[in-house]
């Protein structure tokens, strides 16, 4: 109910919904919230989840992605998704060996 007044008096702050354990009632929540975008887990991103948030042009953020690696694999499945992680230093250092490729995703 909060968010909803602050979508009613502030309609220019950008909301996005975070989800634990049901990435498919995040979607149904942030389109009646007319959010801007969800957060999921690592974890619970999937294919699904994916085109539907894309389908409704809701912004996708996928956190607690602490490896290069798996950001590589978000990245090459998920295109377009904001990855957050706890640990930058580690993607700086893959970086520094692969200058041919971008440390994280491109902000779309």
């Amino acid at each position: 109910e909060e968010l909803r007044h602050v979508r009613r008096v502030l309609p220019n702050i950008p909301i996005y919904l975070s989800e634990h354990f049901a990435p498919i009632a995040v979607i149904q929540k942030a389109l009646g919230l007319h959010a801007n975008g969800i957060q999921l887990n690592k974890w619970l991103m999937n294919p699904i989840t994916y085109r539907l948030a894309k389908r409704y042009k809701l912004e996708l953020n996928v956190y607690t992605v602490n490896h290069p690696l798996m950001a590589r694999f978000i990245e090459l499945l998920y295109p377009g998704t904001n990855i957050y992680t706890n640990h930058p230093e580690r993607f700086l250092q893959t970086r520094a060996l692969d200058t041919t490729k971008p440390a994280m995703p491109p902000r779309s």
